[in-house]
């Protein structure tokens, strides 16, 4: 991270002298930080006369390769379920940007899109991808339910399993069953169905 090596050489001829000793500063085979550096060859002959030239040798941050490791197989819990990457250099620090523009994972189902990033003075590069996370499976069960002849419709219940994390049937649910019509007792008993009873698009 603090640059990188680079090695160069410079020779220098006098008319009298010949060729002539160069001392090179910063010295060939240094760590040049990143950016862009100035180094000074000077060349001295016999007779003391110094002779000078400069060139410059210019570090750029070093290319991240990032290739996105998401399992396939992620289905809804509750919880955020992140993209996952392999990154070169692997010491490279990776920040991640989902559905355009947030840095928390995705916890919802659906597609999602994902952008994979190292942006440090000295790595940069990217990789843009999507992944899917899964509905879960939710079980509606009615409950058996009766009522007298003549009188209404009791309230159809129903236990529900398969909820994930935190979510209640009150925030996954809307709607309500129904059953069969009919109003006669030797048409009994009458089939309780969904209804417009449906989940969230977190559920199956």
């Amino acid at each position: 991270a603090a640059g990188a090596p680079a090695t160069f050489a410079a020779s220098a001829s006098d008319n009298a002298d010949g060729a002539v000793p160069v001392l090179l500063a910063p010295a060939s085979g240094s760590t040049f930080p990143l950016g862009t550096t100035t180094v000074t060859a000077t060349a001295t002959d016999l007779s003391g006369n110094t002779a000078a030239k400069t060139f410059t040798v210019t570090v750029v941050p070093a290319l991240a390769t990032i290739s996105f490791t998401t399992p396939a197989d992620y289905v809804y819990n509750g919880a955020p379920q992140p993209a996952t990457v392999t990154v070169t250099p692997a010491n490279a620090p990776v920040q991640f940007s989902y559905d355009q523009g947030g840095a928390a994972a995705p916890a919802a189902a659906g597609t999602h899109t994902v952008t994979a990033f190292a942006n440090e003075t000295w790595v940069t590069g990217s990789a843009s991808g999507s992944y899917a996370i899964a509905p879960a499976a939710l079980t509606i069960t009615p409950a058996p339910e009766s009522k007298r002849f003549g009188t209404p419709d009791p309230i159809l219940a129903y236990a529900v399993d398969g909820l994930q994390g935190a979510d209640t049937a009150a925030s996954v649910l809307q709607g309500a069953l129904t059953r069969a019509p009919g109003e006669t007792v030797a048409g009994g008993p009458y089939a309780i169905g969904l209804g417009s009873l449906a989940a969230n698009a977190n559920y199956t």
